[in-house]
């Protein structure tokens, strides 16, 4: 028995492929029956829609110092499929684009398809020349095409004062007794507020990533020593330093080994550097594992390391000692900086008191403190009392009444 012919149509509708369509004969009757198919044609009629993607979304970190500009480049890209128009790419205000690094920035730029395909493209953006002091630019990228919602890229940056260079590193330890790991900071002129400070260690040459510890919003003052441990080392410092010495602060970024450098952030600028971001220090010229490192006084700050300004302790010259029991104990609190500070910032700071003097304790105030050389004089020109010292007060009680 043979069957009369039969003549049918299926249609598949929603996102799928040819690959998608099953045809299905289900025998309904007993017996063996042979089921012929012929003259069977699949005709395809999916329209595939338009796709862009576009990575990164973000991009931060757009900056300069007012005055210069415009910011480093920072780049995205962008591809696209099943286009049946070419993308457009347009930049926010106060930002920039070009389809070339180095040149061809503007507002906008086309990108053109061929047979619907953009491969991936770089994009590159910046923040522009020219722009007035403000901390918080920000805009969209927008990237359209007939048939797809838009992709955005999301921009931010900053115009900037120029760095004050107000601190400097000035040393860094890794003992091994105690562990009290961290940084020496020196304050060169006063911060009204140390917040737009902070520091990152660098792991094993991994390079920067941006500051890991802000500072708190407080001042501080010329001359003064900061000083910046491990989370909860607080105590070891302490211990490892003696009497006298309190940590300032504590963060999980100075959990650092003798190889690690160390980056000093003003407004998210590099100001500082101990040793090579990139370089494990493993064996270099600035290896301070289970040592120390110092910085020479009247040097820095520098964004670039400069090994000639550093002195090095004794290979492990910190392992299973404190500091007071090494043979070339970690030098702290002995970096001075008189090249930071003017004549003018000098006299500012400077005060003598009490006056009249009674007693015979002269307290000097200075924003310095380094050594000082005083010479005191009676009213006649001779010379009466010479001594240099880093002290803020002098005794002066076997000089005669009168006037100096």
């Amino acid at each position: 028995l043979t069957s009369t012919f039969q003549e049918f149509t299926a249609s598949v509708t929603g996102s799928g492929s040819l690959a998608d369509i099953r045809i299905t004969f289900t025998n309904l009757n007993a017996g063996d029956e042979d089921i012929a198919l012929d003259n069977i044609r699949l005709v395809n009629n999916f329209a595939a829609s338009p796709s862009v993607l576009v990575t990164p979304g973000t991009l931060s970190g757009l900056k300069y110092i007012v005055g210069s500009g415009p910011s480093a480049e920072q780049s995205f890209t962008v591809s696209g499929s099943d286009l049946t128009a070419d993308i457009n790419v347009t930049a926010p205000t106060n930002f920039e684009i070009s389809s070339s690094t180095g040149t061809g920035f503007g507002a906008s730029l086309s990108l053109r398809h061929t047979a619907g395909v953009i491969t991936s493209t770089t994009i590159y953006t910046r923040l522009k020349a020219g722009l007035a002091l403000n901390s918080s630019y920000t805009g969209d990228i927008i990237i359209s095409t007939t048939g797809t919602t838009n992709k955005t890229v999301a921009l931010s940056g900053g115009v900037y004062v120029a760095l004050t260079n107000a601190m400097v590193i000035t040393g860094v330890f890794d003992p091994t007794v105690t562990t009290p790991r961290g940084v020496e900071l020196f304050v060169i002129k006063n911060i009204p507020d140390l917040s737009i400070f902070g520091v990152e260690s660098a792991n094993n040459g991994g390079g920067v990533s941006g500051q890991e510890f802000t500072f708190p919003a407080v001042a501080a003052t010329a001359g003064q020593y900061i000083y910046i441990v491990g989370t909860a080392q607080e105590p070891d410092f302490a211990t490892f330093f003696g009497a006298g010495f309190t940590a300032d602060y504590a963060s999980g970024a100075m959990f650092i080994n003798g190889n690690d450098a160390i980056v000093l952030y003003e407004n998210t600028f590099e100001l500082d550097v101990f040793g090579e971001p990139t370089v494990d220090g493993l064996g270099s010229a600035w290896d301070y594992a289970d040592g120390w490192a110092y910085r020479n006084s009247n040097t820095g700050p520098s964004a670039t390391f400069i090994p000639a300004d550093w002195q090095l302790g004794n290979a492990a010259e910190l392992d299973g000692v404190i500091n007071s029991g090494s043979s070339t104990a970690f030098p702290i609190k002995t970096y001075t900086n008189v090249l930071g500070i003017s004549k003018q910032q000098l006299l500012d700071g400077f005060a003598l008191y009490p006056n009249p003097l009674r007693g015979g304790l002269l307290n000097i105030q200075s924003p310095s403190n380094t050594v000082k050389n005083i010479n005191i004089f009676d009213v006649i020109g001779q010379q009466v009392y010479h001594r240099n010292t880093t002290k803020n007060q002098i005794n002066i009680s076997n000089l005669n009444a009168g006037m100096y």
